[in-house]
């Protein structure tokens, strides 16, 4: 496991972690998000209906904006989904994950930057925790 497969392990047992946080950015692959599912909702990964089982998943987690990765990625906060279906490139190597939740990171930390400077508090904000 590296530390984004650990973080995700850590906040599936214990979603309150990061209920309610509106700048929590959950990337789980399939296998990830099995498990999240059958945690938060107490039952199966239902793909005939991945649109609706995903808002319901990040409403019951208090709107935090899950990614889930697959062959088409789906996001949603809560409210909204939002299908990914560009294809990638052909070779599926390792790290790509990684790579995504390091630039998730990275978006992340301007939005609370942005948010800080829109309420006058960017000299005393403080950095975003990210798992």
């Amino acid at each position: 496991m590296n530390i984004f497969q650990d973080g995700l392990f850590l906040v599936t047992n214990s979603i309150d972690l990061v209920s309610g946080y509106p700048l929590a950015v959950l990337t789980p692959n399939v296998n990830e998000y099995k498990r999240l599912v059958h945690k938060v909702l107490n039952c199966e990964v239902h793909d005939q209906d991945a649109d609706g089982q995903l808002l319901y998943l990040s409403k019951r987690i208090g709107g935090v904006t899950i990614l889930r990765k697959g062959k088409s990625d789906l996001i949603s906060d809560g409210e909204i989904v939002q299908s990914v279906t560009i294809d990638g490139s052909p070779r599926h190597c390792g790290g790509r994950g990684d790579i995504l939740s390091g630039s998730v990171a990275v978006f992340l930390s301007w939005a609370n930057q942005y948010i800080l400077a829109a309420e006058g508090n960017l000299a005393t904000g403080s950095a975003i925790h990210s798992l």
